[in-house]
């Protein structure tokens, strides 16, 4: 049975970051209001057909999400610590590229009917989030940053990891299909997680290292 890791608070309070990135979207979009998007469409994105069905791996980013950073602080509170430095850099970065360079995709279809639960959803999804400030994808970038904490967890098996990395691999290309990323966007985002992955875990640097080392390697 898998020993809960000593809960430290501030290791826990580390994660109202997230609410400083989402008032700091909601200002960039809906304070700033930008009068100019740069567009990010490329003649590719075009070519990849929509496919509604492809949704559910979009939406199945939340509950990969909550499972990555409750299970790694629960249980692995060192890949906790390395999965926080890599999501909340990656979204610190984003939040300044769409500050200072606001951008949009045009990809969406013009009208979706709700001839299905994955059209409705897909809806939802386009009424919740806009298709602006979208570069590099946040979406495909803490995903990669799941995939890698939970690969580097001593505490899963194999299967796990492999079903993991697989639902990683969905979610990275299901954007393209329901039009919410483009090429550009997700090809950036994995260029930044390449860069942060070898911070966080070629180089070892994460936040609370030293912390972490006094309190657990005695």
């Amino acid at each position: 049975m898998k020993k809960k890791a000593h809960i430290d608070i501030k290791y826990l309070l580390c994660a109202l970051y997230l609410v400083v990135y989402l008032l700091g979207f909601f200002v960039i979009e809906h304070v700033l209001k930008p009068t100019h998007y740069h567009i990010l469409t490329t003649p590719l994105d075009y070519q990849i057909p929509f496919c509604e069905w492809m949704i559910f791996f979009y939406y199945a980013w939340f509950p990969y999400m909550a499972f990555s950073y409750l299970y790694t602080f629960l249980f692995d509170q060192k890949n906790y610590l390395k999965l926080i430095t890599f999501t909340f850099s990656g979204m610190t970065i984003f939040l300044i590229v769409s500050a200072v360079y606001p951008n949009m995709l045009d990809l969406r279809p013009a009208h979706l009917p709700n001839r299905n639960i994955a059209c409705i959803l897909t809806n939802f999804i386009y009424f919740m989030d806009t298709p602006t400030n979208v570069l590099p994808s946040i979406h495909v970038y803490n995903s990669i940053g799941f995939a890698l904490a939970l690969s580097h967890s001593d505490h899963l098996t194999h299967k796990q990891k492999i079903f993991s990395n697989l639902l990683c691999f969905m979610i990275c290309i299901c954007v393209f299909f329901v039009k919410q990323h483009g090429i550009i966007d997700v090809l950036l985002a994995i260029l930044m997680a390449l860069v942060f992955y070898i911070i966080v875990y070629r180089q070892d640097l994460y936040i609370f290292k030293k912390d972490y080392h006094n309190r657990y390697k005695h």
